[in-house]
């Protein structure tokens, strides 16, 4: 849920931010909130969907990776209110919903104790 709660977050910041530089800002505050998840020294967790994702992700391997191409994503396409074409479209569905898959599908894996790659297909954080 809270992975979830994270995608809508970074979505909305489309709908409410109008300014490029306030946007760059939220999102550099949720790269820092990330980096928080995997640096245990750094404590960054004023938020509920902050917390929520440091509470829900103990103890489970995810791959910080498919959270920062997630950001990464959702920043690229700001300023992008319409697609020149279906493949437009069809990229920008894949950059910002393929990462929340594989998060949650190695959220599922290591919950049910099954890989959710191989080995070899598993990126490093």
């Amino acid at each position: 849920m809270a992975l979830r709660a994270f995608n809508i977050e970074l979505a909305q910041i489309r709908d409410r931010i109008n300014n490029t530089d306030q946007a760059k800002f939220r999102f550099q505050f949720w790269r820092d909130a990330v980096n928080s998840l995997f640096e245990p020294n750094l404590r960054h967790r004023g938020t509920p969907i902050e917390r929520e994702l440091s509470e829900s992700t103990v103890g489970l391997k995810l791959s910080k990776y498919h959270f920062n191409q997630l950001i990464d994503a959702r920043q690229r396409h700001f300023n992008e209110c319409a697609f020149d074409s279906l493949r437009a479209a069809q990229i920008y569905a894949e950059e910002t919903n393929v990462p929340i898959h594989y998060l949650i599908c190695e959220a599922y894996g290591e919950l049910c104790g099954y890989p959710c790659f191989p080995p070899y297909f598993r990126c490093i954080s």
